[in-house]
Parts: structure tokens; C-alpha cells; sequence
């Protein structure tokens, strides 16, 4: 069988040793009227588009999201180690479900996440205020931060919808 290699090879490999794109994806199709085809699909770097930290007395809440859709919640805990992270990669119905917490329409929610072979549970709930617990680390947050996280996630919530509405 004969090997059919693109010709968009070398501009890529150009664009990758600049740092101009990243491949986010190559696959390999088998054709036995065409040969093997290599299909490339190139997107340029994740770009952190919004970052909020909410620090407490030896705890932290970070969210953050990119370029490609993805929104990020950490929560960390101070230790004579450093901080030690839970790192959670959330979709927008979980997103929504947070918000349904902020808002008070509901008392709480969880989710369970595997993270880089690690498997976790976020729960987040209201009562005196918000509060975040994944493993043995939580952070609370009064209803003023939480009043800043729910404007940050309704925001990403619109980005994202945005960048699922341009042209691939």
C-alpha cells in the first residue's frame, strides 16, 4: 500500500517550531481505493482569556478559561509543602448546576471528576454562605465573591457560546 503524506507537512512543521500553532488533533484514515491519508487539524495556541483568584486564610478558589471553551476550577490548600491543588475541568451543565447553587434556586450540588488518572468529587453548597469542598480541600466564599463567580461563569457561558459559533 502506498503512503500519501500532505503537503500541508511542511508549513505545519514551520508553524509548529515558531510556536505560531499547536496541534490539537492528527488522525489517520485507511482508504483502500486512496491509500493512507493523513488528515491535520491545527488551531492556534489556548489563549487564558479570564482568571480570578479567591483567597482566604490558607485556601484558595481559582477559575479560569480559555481560548478553546474550557473552563477550569482549582482549589488549593497551604501547606508547609506549598499549595496542593484540586484540579477540576467543568462542562457548561455543571457550570449551569453552580449557578443554581449562587442563585439560591437550589441547596446544593456535586459532580465527580478523573483528572490525570485521579478520580475526585466537587460539591458546592449554600447555607451561611458558598462553599467548595473537593477532597480534603474546601474554600468558602461569602455571597459577594459569589456574586463576582456568577458574572465570571455567565460570562464564559456567552464566550463559549461564541466560540462554538465560529466558522471551524
Amino acid at each position: 500500500m502506498r503512503r500519501v503524506i500532505s503537503t500541508t507537512i511542511l508549513p505545519v512543521c514551520l508553524a509548529l517550531a515558531t510556536g505560531q500553532y499547536a496541534v490539537a488533533h492528527i488522525s489517520c484514515a485507511t482508504n483502500s481505493n486512496a491509500g493512507d491519508m493523513m488528515q491535520e487539524t491545527i488551531q492556534k495556541p489556548r489563549e487564558l482569556l479570564a482568571k480570578k483568584s479567591f483567597f482566604g486564610r490558607g485556601n484558595c478558589l481559582k477559575v479560569m478559561f480559555n481560548s478553546a471553551g474550557e473552563f477550569y476550577l482549582h482549589l488549593g490548600k497551604e501547606s508547609k509543602q506549598g499549595w496542593q491543588w484540586s484540579k477540576l475541568k467543568l462542562s457548561d451543565m455543571e457550570l449551569g448546576d453552580i449557578l443554581l447553587v449562587i442563585k439560591g434556586v437550589k441547596e446544593s450540588t456535586s459532580f465527580f471528576h478523573k483528572f490525570n488518572n485521579s478520580s475526585q468529587q466537587l460539591w458546592v453548597n449554600r447555607k451561611d454562605a458558598l462553599f467548595f469542598k473537593a477532597g480534603d480541600v474546601n474554600k468558602q466564599l461569602s455571597f459577594a465573591e459569589a456574586e463576582v463567580l456568577r458574572v465570571i461563569i455567565e460570562g464564559f457561558l456567552l464566550v463559549s457560546a461564541k466560540l462554538e459559533a465560529r466558522p471551524q
